[in-house]
């Protein structure tokens, strides 16, 4: 099953019941249920339009293999809702601007590449991504940063996804 532009697609497996409105995010499907999470990292932002929903919904029902319990009407795709982190540093060592850019890259390949679905982020992780950082026009590395936010993990809901909201240096 391919949709032109989708780079991450998410399958929620059912429980013995089901919870949630089917459709909205948090979804739980029940036996016969299908819940599809996708989102599309090339584009701004990263959750797909509707459009783009239901042509993925088609593209399940036309080239996926559906279970036999499984009816079309009950195949739900949706975009994950984004929970947005916004970083915020009141210092950092050295405090250049090719050091800031590198920062910025870091933790957007950080949330690109190693948030889950439905996973809440542990500070350790996304501090571990910061002081990996190093600025590739100088060769320098992160030496120091205080950061204000966030201070704590990062808590995702059923049917969320973490991502970089704003970078700020005071």
């Amino acid at each position: 099953m391919s949709t032109p532009g989708n780079t991450r697609v998410f399958v929620v497996r059912p429980d013995s019941a089901g919870s949630g409105i089917p459709g909205l995010p948090g979804f739980q499907p029940a036996p016969g249920e299908t819940a599809v999470y996708v989102l599309r990292d090339g584009d701004m932002p990263i959750t797909p339009p509707l459009v783009v929903l239901e042509q993925t919904k088609q593209a399940v029902i036309a080239l996926g293999s559906l279970p036999a319990h499984t009816r079309e009407q009950d195949v739900y795709v949706m975009a994950p809702t984004l929970i947005t982190a916004d970083f915020t540093f009141s210092s950092i060592t050295p405090d250049t601007s090719t050091m800031r850019a590198a920062i910025q890259a870091q933790l957007a390949a950080f949330f690109a590449d190693g948030v889950d679905f439905e996973e809440s982020v542990s500070e350790a992780a996304y501090l571990s991504a910061l002081y990996a950082t190093r600025d590739l026009t100088t060769g320098q590395v992160l030496a120091g940063f205080t950061l204000s936010t966030p201070t704590d993990d990062i808590a995702v809901p059923l049917g969320g996804i973490a991502a970089l909201g704003a970078v700020t240096f005071a």
